[in-house]
């Protein structure tokens, strides 16, 4: 399964992003990812040595781990496969260690090298971005997520609600995304635009007004993504803990917190199996519109090229 075409509905692409985030994929051996990469760059498969199912396993093997433009193998922190346990690790810690200033400052850091080591990795291989741009959209998220936690923490501890200061890493981490995608992203927005293509696959232009509704796309899909992750496991921790204090078994005493701990971890790594393929397939990919919807001067250049195209094509991306 390939989310590839422009037509694609949720489900189909729900399921293929819940197959290639599949942390199972990380055992895989170097010699299976590089047979699996053959595999797909066989010619007439299936065939009597290569079944469907063999096909298909090694599709999406091939997607979890390699790099969609360059075809190398991403280093494992970056690949698709380690999403949902990376997420869950450094969710957990944000949710762990937030009540000073301190702890939201290096959680806050930590949580953004790893978004942006991801981004890095899955960056468009023909992205103009240079190391500067990279660098400068890292520093300004990073900044961004610590002073909000900072902010948010000082009022939160004038709140008497018991979760306002377990709100803080979610509320920082939305505010580091509003930050670092348009930056990262910058030259699909506001310097240079999004690639349209024909039905053939031929670039007609780059639009900036899709680029703008891309980028929100992406950023929903990241605060999206963010809610059940971040919000729900302190909302069933606070009644777990009221529910099991009323059983005299306190889960704040010594003996209770490493408990704590560990099944708020579970709750958040439920979240994250559960929620991610979910968010990432709430919009295409790929998708496509009418050139009415393009820039006036697109849409003349696209008439001098093609009179007959009235549809194009573009990458949303991740």
């Amino acid at each position: 399964m390939a989310v590839s075409d422009a037509e694609d509905n949720f489900l189909s692409r729900y399921k293929y992003f819940k197959e290639i985030l599949n942390p199972i994929w990380l055992f895989k051996s170097k010699h299976e990812l590089l047979f699996a990469k053959e595999i797909i760059n066989t010619t007439n498969v299936p065939n009597d040595s290569i079944s469907e199912t063999d096909l298909k396993w090694a599709r999406t093997l091939y997607a979890s781990a390699f790099h969609p433009d360059t075809k190398e193998i991403n280093p494992m922190l970056g690949r698709m496969s380690f999403q949902i346990p990376g997420n869950t690790f450094v969710t957990a810690l944000m949710l762990t260690f937030y009540k000073t200033p301190a702890q939201l400052v290096v959680t806050q850091w930590i949580n953004q090298s790893f978004m942006a080591f991801c981004n890095y990795t899955n960056r468009n291989a023909q992205s103009s971005l240079t190391n500067t741009q990279i660098t400068l959209a890292y520093l300004s998220a990073t900044g961004t997520a610590v002073a909000a936690s900072y902010k948010l923490s000082r009022l939160a501890a004038r709140s008497s609600h018991p979760l306002a200061a377990k709100f803080v890493p979610f509320a920082a981490v939305c505010a580091g995304n509003t930050v670092n995608v348009p930056l990262m992203r910058q030259q699909d927005f506001l310097l240079q635009g999004i690639a349209v293509n024909d039905a053939q696959g031929q670039k007609l232009g780059d639009s900036k007004k899709i680029g703008c509704m891309c980028l929100a796309q992406v950023v929903a899909t990241r605060i999206c993504a963010a809610i059940p992750i971040m919000v729900f496991p302190p909302i069933i921790m606070s009644y777990l803990t009221t529910a099991l204090e009323r059983r005299t078994f306190n889960l704040r005493k010594s003996f209770g917190r490493p408990f704590a701990v560990l099944l708020e971890a579970s709750l958040i790594g439920a979240c994250t199996y559960l929620v991610l393929p979910v968010a990432v397939a709430l919009f295409p990919q790929h998708s496509s519109v009418g050139t009415d919807f393009l820039e006036t001067s697109l849409q003349k250049k696209i008439k001098e090229l093609n009179p007959q195209v009235n549809r194009v094509y573009f990458n949303k991306g991740l």
